[in-house]
């Protein structure tokens, strides 16, 4: 009985070594060819005659390398010296006067200055400075260097880890493969300490230049079917630690004694590892092989059900990796990347051929890829794509195509260190494996560096624009203004295309750089300032007033201020308008009752939990649900509030959702709502990415569908808690609110439940009222959202009074994006109101508007906050608070305006 019966019941296995040329000729050209001595199989061959030439080729090739392997191995090691005699000797010429003076310098294979065939060809071994740990690239651009560095011996490794990228070295190991009986796979481990959390990498060898066996197994079609997992490349499984006779039992034993097998140990390293530092991270990373080893690690672990493990696990990066499996594997996989929230980024260069085999054929039941492949052409641009572009590589169309860009690489190699700098520079050995791919296109490409430079250099859609203003001087800022070759500035993440639009784009984007600057530099004295304010107006209104507090002060009967989370202390904003019950005189059944109650909600979620609590409670009558901080993983801070309630004196009941807004005196969110930067999610548009950082975009990750164990993220704990209270009461609806960047979460929150197809809460969905909301996305977001409202029949109200500004930013325009959707309802400041498209002065910004219609609108403002107690009466008479913000209005009209005492 044959090992594989013994572990799977569906197996396919070619052994090209049983087999002469002459079998292999009579097998293609006839179906009833004897096999059985060079391909075992439990399923009866099909006669097809392209199956037969697809094994064949595989077969073939198999074959050659059988012959050749001896000799290949000879040139590889005799190379490998030769290049490191070179190096330890100073080049040639040193090497020859050494010889003749007895001064030879001989290399030691095991030593920390031998360096292997890749290593010659791409001799970096530092990191790219320019590539933070906050850098998107940055865990990509770890990641290829890891990858490079496995190829090479311990001392070596160990070095470059310690002292080079001054990270923890964990291991180097040669891992037992039972099928060649020999310790064929390699892989390191390292810790990265800088970064928080730190990050642990475990990065296995790939294909060597020189190794027969490791391209036999690359071109080999075999496969074993795994129950309810799907058909795996053998030799892939095999170098990973698949036992013989055993397949893959969850636990084997594990001691000195022991064989050492690649799954077994790292899972358990890992284990110990991430049990000691309980916040770290892992990935998984190779390059060519090593790749398909790094994503059959992840398979076997889904396979064990390795929960626990993979929740820790940040991502697998591979290069140039070949294929893996079936589509069966790749469906699995796919389900357990999205149930783990586990990224998988395949990167493909150009016409490498490894990422082409084995074959992949739409008729027949081979290999196929699966998840995202960043695919770079030659010059290091980048997309997205289900898979690289002849995806089988041997086509006569493709042929001219890649001799060509062959040429070009060869052309490239020479001009690339004036164009790029010096690191880019190519070693005399890379530009002759440049020249060999003039011969074979495919093969020279496969090679680490070009993957090295796509990670540095490469540009790619990844829909992000993000800018950093703290790394901006103001000096820097003035050169980005003034010149358009500012492309590679630090305080800007995003590609290259991003930057272009002439001198219009670059001054949006430089005033909300500017603005975000002085906000930073603000940022103290505006959080202390709003401190002050509010201990003292609440230390007034404790005491009944200014006079009030100058009696109990010589009296010694001075109220103290109210502890800042109980329920007689209110923010800057409560204090701006004091009024906390709801309007009487409109009940439930009036069309404004939804939008009053919001209004109110928005207004009452700046407060602390207990005047919250108080409140809902005990002054409109309503059931107090919730009040939580959410976490913000870019600010690293619970900085998202949200109160949630559930009215109850209405049929069908009404829970409410209401985001805090801009809080006066908080910078952060001022600078939020000025920021130009935007997340792109693809097939929705590009979105305000403050906004969605604030309501639980994850870092690395962006919107899985299912959140993280270890924050509270907004989005997702509001949407488990609404699944909960809507299944608990079937006929209560539910409505989102919020004033400012609350409106702006507001209707995000509903933007990523229709990512998420989240249907059934949708249906349960009454509306979205929004207050003074910014603008959140682009024309294909307001598209893709127009088409969701109606689809589900959601009343979206975006309400803007007069003059203010937040609605009016970040900027509409054809250099910018941002742009609203919905139905606007516009109103004057005599609050006579129409249904618009989009408010007027839309931004806000306008020599006419500005100096002479918005203060004159100021003005009066002003008068009408005396008159209005005796016009409306006393219920809207405003606090000394808002009169003062009134005359701040006369300098700059806009603000006051955003203040919710006018919604």
């Amino acid at each position: 009985m044959s090992s594989e019966k013994q572990f799977c019941e569906n197996y396919f296995v070619l052994k090209p070594d049983n087999a002469s040329f002459y079998d292999l000729a009579s097998f293609l050209f006839s179906s009833k060819s004897e096999t059985s001595k060079f391909i075992e199989s439990s399923e009866e061959l099909k006669g097809d005659f392209w199956i037969r030439w697809y094994i064949f080729n595989s077969l073939f090739v198999q074959k050659l390398l059988l012959k050749v392997g001896k000799p290949m191995v000879l040139i590889g090691n005799v190379l490998e010296l030769w290049l490191n005699l070179l190096s330890s000797n100073g080049g040639l010429l040193r090497l020859i006067t050494n010889f003749f003076t007895g001064k030879m310098v001989r290399p030691n294979r095991s030593s920390a200055k031998f360096t292997s065939v890749v290593a010659n060809l791409d001799q970096r071994v530092e990191l790219d400075k320019k590539i933070s740990y906050s850098n998107r690239k940055y865990n990509a651009s770890l990641s290829i260097m890891a990858s490079k560095l496995s190829y090479e011996n311990e001392a070596f490794v160990k070095t470059i880890i310690k002292d080079h990228w001054n990270m923890e070295f964990l291991g180097f190991n040669n891992f037992w493969n039972d099928y060649l009986e020999d310790a064929a796979t390699q892989a390191i481990m390292f810790l990265d300490t800088r970064v928080d959390p730190n990050l642990i990498v475990v990065a296995f060898r790939g294909t060597e230049p020189f190794d027969p066996e490791a391209w036999r197994t690359d071109v080999d079609l075999s496969w074993y079917e795994f129950k309810g997992v799907g058909k795996t490349h053998s030799g892939f499984m095999k170098a990973l630690g698949l036992q013989k006779n055993k397949g893959w039992p969850k636990e084997i034993e594990q001691g000195i004694n022991q064989k050492k097998y690649a799954y077994y140990e790292i899972r358990q390293r890992l284990r110990e590892l991430l049990q000691k530092n309980e916040n770290a991270k892992f990935i998984l990373t190779g390059h060519s092989l090593g790749g398909a080893l790094a994503i059959l690690f992840l398979t076997v672990l889904a396979k064990h059900e390795e929960e626990w493990l993979m929740h820790k696990l940040e991502g697998v990066y591979t290069f140039g990796q070949p294929r893996v499996g079936d589509y069966q594997l790749g469906g699995y996989m796919e389900n357990k990347l999205k149930q783990y929230d586990v990224r998988y980024l395949r990167f493909v260069y150009c016409n490498d051929i490894v990422p082409r085999v084995p074959y992949d054929d739409d008729d027949n039941d081979f290999f196929t890829h699966f998840g995202p492949c960043l695919y770079y052409n030659s010059f290091y641009k980048g997309k997205i794509l289900k898979d690289e572009p002849n995806k089988n590589y041997f086509s006569a169309t493709w042929a001219i195509f890649k001799f060509m860009n062959a040429v070009w690489e060869l052309i490239r190699s020479f001009i690339i260190p004036y164009t790029r700098g010096q690191e880019y520079k190519e070693s005399w050995l890379m530009k002759i494996m440049r020249i060999f791919g003039l011969v074979f296109p495919g093969l020279a490409e496969h090679l680490p560096p070009d993957y090295v430079n796509v990670t540095r250099l490469g540009s790619l859609p990844l829909g992000l624009q993000d800018s950093k203003p703290d790394a901006a001087s103001f000096y820097d800022l003035g050169c980005f203004l003034f010149s358009s070759g500012s492309k590679d500035c630090e305080f800007i993440e995003c590609s290259s295309e991003d930057l272009k639009g002439g001198f219009w784009r670059r001054w949006y984007i430089f005033s909300s750089l500017f603005a975000q600057k002085l906000l930073l530099k603000v940022e103290n004295p505006m959080k202390k300032l709003g401190k002050v304010l509010e201990q003292w107006l609440n230390l007034l209104s404790s005491n009944g007033g200014l006079l009030r507090l100058f009696a109990n002060l010589l009296t010694g009967k001075r109220e103290r201020t109210p502890n800042r989370l109980s329920a007689k202390f209110t923010s800057v904003v409560g204090n701006l308008d004091p009024r906390v019950e709801l309007d009487k005189s409109i009940r439930y059944g009036n069309t404004k009752y939804n939008a009053f109650l919001s209004i109110m909600a928005s207004k009452l979620s700046y407060e602390n939990e207990e005047f919250t609590k108080i409140i809902i409670n005990d002054h409109w009558n309503m059931k107090f649900l919730y009040f939580d901080n959410y976490w913000n993983d870019y600010l690293k801070d619970y900085t998202t509030q949200v109160i949630m309630f559930q009215n109850t004196m209405v049929d069908p009941n009404l829970i409410v959702v209401a985001f805090r807004g801009t809080h006066p005196f908080d910078p952060k969110a001022w600078r939020v709502d000025v920021d130009l930067s935007w997340y792109k999610i693809e097939g929705v548009g590009k979105t305000h990415s403050g906004f969605m950082k604030a309501l639980g975009l994850q870092k690395r990750k962006g919107w899985p569908e299912q959140g993280s164990n270890q924050n509270k993220y907004a989005y997702y704990e509001i949407r488990q808690r609404l699944r909960k209270l809507l299944q608990k009461n079937k006929n209560a609806k539910f409505i989102l609110t919020g004033h400012s960047l609350g409106g702006a979460l507001a209707i995000l929150f509903l933007t990523v439940l229709a990512v998420h197809e989240e249907e059934w809460l949708m249906d349960k969905l009454e509306g979205v009222y929004t207050f003074g909301q910014p603008r959140v996305g682009d024309n294909q977001l307001k598209e893709y959202m127009e088409k969701k409202l109606e689809q589900y029949d959601v009343r979206y109200f975006r309400f803007v009074y007069s003059n203010d500004i937040v609605p009016r930013v970040p900027y509409d325009d054809d250099n910018v994006f941002f742009i609203h959707f919905g139905t606007c309802c516009y109103y004057n400041s005599s609050y006579k109101g129409k249904v618009i498209t989009e408010e007027p002065n839309k931004n806000y910004f306008s020599v006419p508007w500005t100096i002479v219609k918005f203060r004159l609108n100021a003005i009066w403002e002003l008068n009408r906050s005396f008159i209005f107690p005796y016009t409306r009466g006393p219920e809207y008479k405003e606090s000394w608070l808002m009169k003062t913000m009134r005359i701040f209005g006369l300098v700059f009209p806009g603000l006051v305006a955003h203040m919710p005492q006018d919604y």
